[in-house]
C-alpha cells in the first residue's frame, strides 16, 4: 500500500528540483550535466530586485495650483458680472471702443474713463489675469523663486498695474507742461480700454491653463498677448501724432521707452521659459 504522504513529499521534492535545476529533462541542454548546471529561476529574477546601493531618481511632483487662485477666478467673475449688469451701456461702448475712434471720442465726452467705476473694476481683472498667468508660469518653468507663493502673487499683481499707473502718470505730466489736454485724453483712454480688452480675452484661456498645464496654451496666452500690446502701442502712436502739438521726437522717445521696451521684455522673458522647457 502506498503511503500518501511519502508521495506528497515526492512532488513536492520533483516541483522544487523542477524550478532549481529545469530537471534532466531540459529541452534546450544537450547533456544532463548542462541540464544540472542551469540557472535557476529564482536566480534569474533577482536580477530584478533593485540594489538598494544604487541611487533612487524620485519624480519631481507636478505643480498643483493653490486653492486661493481659485477664489480670484471667482472675483474677477462676479466683478465682470457687476459691470455687464450695472453698466451695461459704458461696458459696451468701452470695448467697442478698441475698434472705433468714433465710440473713443464719446466715450471721453462721457468722462475720463480713469475715473469711472467700471474700469476700476475691469483694470482689476486685468491686473488678476495677468498676475495668475505669470504666477503659473514661473511656477511650471521659472526659476526656483524664495518665496512665499501668495507673496509672489501680490509682488506680480503690483508690478503688472504698476506699468500702466506709471505710464499714465508720466503721459499726463506731458500733456501738462505742453498744454495739450486733448492728446492725453486720447492715448490714456486707448492705454485703458485695451488693457481692459486684454484681461478680459486671456482670463478663460488663463483659467484653462491653471488646471491644464500644456506649453500650447503658455503659448497661445504669450502670442496673443504681445499682439493685443504691440496693436495698442500702434494705435497709441496714431493717436498722439494725429491729435498732439509738442516735439515728435519727445513722443517717439516717450513710447519706446515705455510702450516697445515692455514688450521686448515681455518676449526675452518667454524665450527664456520655453528655452527650459525645451
Amino acid at each position: 500500500m502506498i503511503n500518501q504522504d511519502s508521495t506528497n513529499h515526492n512532488q513536492d521534492t520533483f516541483f522544487m528540483d523542477f524550478l532549481t535545476h529545469e530537471t534532466l529533462f531540459d529541452s534546450s541542454a544537450s547533456t544532463p550535466e548542462q541540464a544540472l548546471n542551469r540557472e535557476s529561476v529564482f536566480e534569474g529574477h533577482s536580477l530584478q530586485v533593485s540594489n538598494p546601493q544604487m541611487p533612487v531618481i524620485e519624480n519631481k511632483p507636478e505643480f498643483q495650483p493653490p486653492s486661493w487662485i481659485f477664489f480670484i477666478f471667482i472675483i474677477q467673475f462676479i466683478l465682470i458680472g457687476i459691470v455687464i449688469t450695472v453698466f451695461r451701456y459704458s461696458f459696451r461702448l468701452q470695448i467697442s471702443s478698441a475698434f472705433s475712434q468714433n465710440n473713443l471720442e464719446q466715450l471721453i465726452r462721457e468722462g475720463n474713463p480713469i475715473k469711472q467705476t467700471y474700469s476700476v473694476l475691469l483694470l482689476l481683472v486685468y491686473g488678476l489675469s495677468l498676475s495668475i498667468f505669470a504666477y503659473i508660469g514661473l511656477k511650471l518653468y521659472g526659476p526656483g523663486i524664495e518665496i512665499n507663493d501668495q507673496r509672489l502673487f501680490i509682488y506680480l499683481f503690483a508690478a503688472i498695474l504698476g506699468v500702466p499707473l506709471i505710464k499714465i502718470i508720466l503721459f499726463s505730466i506731458i500733456g501738462y507742461a505742453s498744454g495739450d489736454k486733448n492728446a492725453n485724453s486720447f492715448y490714456i483712454s486707448n492705454l485703458i480700454i485695451f488693457d481692459i480688452l486684454i484681461g478680459l480675452i486671456i482670463l478663460p484661456v488663463v483659467f484653462i491653463f491653471t488646471y491644464r498645464h500644456m506649453p500650447g496654451i503658455l503659448y497661445f496666452i504669450s502670442a496673443l498677448s504681445i499682439l493685443l500690446f504691440i496693436i495698442r502701442g500702434i494705435r497709441g502712436m496714431q493717436l498722439v501724432f494725429k491729435r498732439s502739438s509738442f516735439t515728435g521726437l519727445y513722443i517717439i522717445l516717450y513710447l519706446c521707452t515705455l510702450e516697445i521696451a515692455p514688450i521686448f521684455w515681455m518676449i526675452i522673458t518667454i524665450q527664456k521659459m520655453i528655452g527650459d522647457m525645451v
